[in-house]
């Protein structure tokens, strides 16, 4: 039979290493932005249409060039967008030689003007950023499709997209060491009452 003394000390013992194990877990949010530029297939009028079919890969501009963790992001492909009615597009932007990735969720905004200089369009969502090795995040992106002479032949578009604010999350405890800590607290609290027994 195990003395009492010998439990005290095992359910002590058990309490402080479920107690260093039960540190909290910092999220790895993803954190910066970047701009692309790219072309649009002619012949799309940007004063009617509601859906944008893209061209080819896009580029990631050197100017400011890409900021925190999308540093090194050099190319990448867009999928075509219909944005009224508007549907959430899985790996909207996908970089080459990452496993980056952004899905547009929303549109928040959409934006036309016409002047003698050409046509615009510029459309806004919100979306999710997902990397290997960081935490899904979200993120704003911002379309801007211009027409220059306004003959919808060489359209081009050009992005912008940024994270959410801050740079980490949250303190969140993991799962399975605030178990390890609460059977600990639990047996605590069992052996102190058979002891008063």
């Amino acid at each position: 039979m195990i003395t009492n003394k010998l439990k005290g000390a095992f359910v002590a013992v058990a309490a402080i290493v479920a107690g260093a194990m039960a540190t909290p877990a910092s999220a790895v949010p993803l954190g910066g932005s970047f701009a692309i530029f790219g072309g649009v297939q002619d012949g799309q009028n940007l004063m009617t249409t509601n859906s944008i079919d893209f061209t080819g890969p896009f580029v990631v501009s050197s100017v400011p060039g890409p900021q925190g963790d999308f540093a090194g992001l050099t190319t990448g492909t867009i999928k075509d967008l219909t944005f009224s009615p508007f549907g959430s597009v899985q790996d909207f932007l996908t970089f080459a030689g990452s496993t980056l990735n952004f899905d547009l969720l929303s549109i928040t905004s959409v934006t036309r003007a016409s002047a003698a200089a050409g046509d615009s369009l510029i459309i806004s969502g919100t979306g999710r950023f997902q990397e290997t090795g960081f935490d899904d995040t979200n993120g704003v992106i911002v379309l801007t499709l211009q027409d220059f002479a306004g003959t919808h032949i060489s359209l081009s578009f050009s992005a912008s997209a940024i994270t959410g604010e801050g740079g980490g999350g949250p303190n969140v405890p993991e799962p399975a060491s605030a178990a390890i800590l609460g059977a600990a607290l639990l047996g605590l609290g069992l052996m102190r009452r058979a002891h008063r027994a």
